[in-house]
């Protein structure tokens, strides 16, 4: 008379790469029960790998318009809609640049041909790099109508980076189990390469 098998038996017959992804979590009248938490763990890695992209790309964009802003004022621009083209155009060719060169970083490290749905996810990526600028287009936009002065708005624009910078980096020390003293370090020295950023540009173009 055949031995009904175990749990422990069947589950030590299933492939390697069935239990990669799928765990048995006990046993029901017609066999192992088993359940997605591997799948499960690897879709949570995802997640947290495309906020890390995403936030990296928004503190880069962030950069990037501090930079076009400081050659804004470099130029002594009067008109807001100039001020718009600048700050837009910039962090268009950023995006389009940085994209690129994830593609190309792609081909280079798996030697193979990028698809069309990796190279659109690329773009997707780095579009943050493109809606970091929109708080200070808006500024620009309003100036532009008359709300307030282009050099307002500008000002107004270098806050408003450096705030968001140090938002980015709060949130980033808070995920880090950092104690209070250490996200308020990192804060700190967030905004200090907000503002050595500013004192560069300003020091170029002045």
């Amino acid at each position: 008379m055949p031995v009904p098998a175990t749990a422990a038996s069947r589950a030590a017959s299933v492939p390697a790469s069935f239990t990669a992804t799928f765990k048995p979590i006990g046993s029901g009248e017609h066999g192992i029960v088993w359940n997605d938490r591997g799948m499960n763990d690897h879709h949570a890695v995802g997640v947290e790998e495309d906020l890390a992209e995403e936030l990296q790309e928004f503190v880069y964009g962030t950069i990037t318009v501090l930079v076009a802003i400081g050659a804004i004022n470099g130029q002594k621009l009067t008109s807001g809609r100039n001020a718009i083209v600048i700050i837009l155009g910039t962090a268009l060719a950023t995006w389009l640049a940085h994209t690129f060169a994830a593609v190309i970083g792609i081909h280079v490290r798996e030697r193979r041909v990028v698809t069309r749905e990796e190279t659109v996810t690329e773009f997707r990526h780095s579009w943050r790099v493109v809606t970091a600028a929109f708080p200070a287009t808006l500024a620009c936009v309003l100036a532009e109508i008359g709300v307030f002065s282009l050099r307002f708005a500008l000002v107004a624009s270098i806050v408003m980076g450096v705030i968001a910078l140090i938002i980015v980096a709060i949130f980033a020390a808070t995920r880090s189990s950092f104690t209070g003293w250490g996200v308020a370090a990192y804060a700190a020295g967030a905004t200090s390469i907000g503002l050595l950023i500013v004192a560069i540009e300003i020091a170029i173009h002045h």
